[in-house]
Parts: structure tokens; sequence; C-alpha cells
């Protein structure tokens, strides 16, 4: 009989042994990753054909480059009521590795009604 009250005894304490130990788990602070920012380019040329789209710009030291840039949507619902002809020397800041325009810089930009 003595071993089967040590082993009754070992089987409760082994039963309660998970009862009395908590769980040390703490959660750690998110980790906080900052953007960077969009970085920028700009391109100068003169306009061979604007849309309300998009634009399409020469370069005037190399003819046979020429770009087409999207509008991204801020610029064009400020492109809705404008328009551009062809020849107009503008400068255009677009995202960098992309064919997004941010904006246009120009003097002949003209505001259709």
């Amino acid at each position: 009989m003595t071993t089967t009250l040590k082993c009754v005894a070992a089987g409760l304490l082994m039963l309660s042994a998970p009862l009395c130990v908590s769980a040390q788990v703490t959660t750690a602070p998110a980790i906080v990753i900052k953007q960077p920012k969009p970085k920028y380019d700009t391109f100068r040329g003169e306009v061979v054909n604007c849309t309300n789209k998009a634009i399409t710009v020469r370069d005037p030291a190399n003819v046979y480059k020429t770009r087409t840039f999207d509008f991204s949507p801020g610029l064009e619902r400020k492109m809705e009521n404008r328009s551009i002809e062809h020849g107009f020397k503008i400068t255009i800041k677009f995202q960098h590795a992309s064919n997004v325009a941010v904006s246009l810089r120009g003097k002949k930009l003209k505001v259709s009604q």
C-alpha cells in the first residue's frame, strides 16, 4: 500500500503542478517603421499632346526622347478645366521610377471655360 500511496501522491502532485505555474508571456510594444518619403524627379520639355488623363512631352535637347505621363488623381482634378497647347515649355514633377505626374509648372497653363 505504501507504493500505491506514493503513486497517488505523485499523481496528485503532477496534476496540481500545472495549476500553480503561470505563463510568463509579455507583449512587446508594436514596432513602428517609418515610411520613406516619396522621391520625385523632374522632366523639362515641350508639350506634344495633352489630354484629361495624360500628357506627352518631348525633350528639346533630344528630339527622339519623348515621355508620356499619367496624371495623379489630384492633378487630374486640377486639369479638368485646363488646356495646354502644343509647343509650350513645361516642367513635370513625377514620382521616381514611374510615369505618374504629380505637378506641372509652366508659363502658359490656360484655364478653359
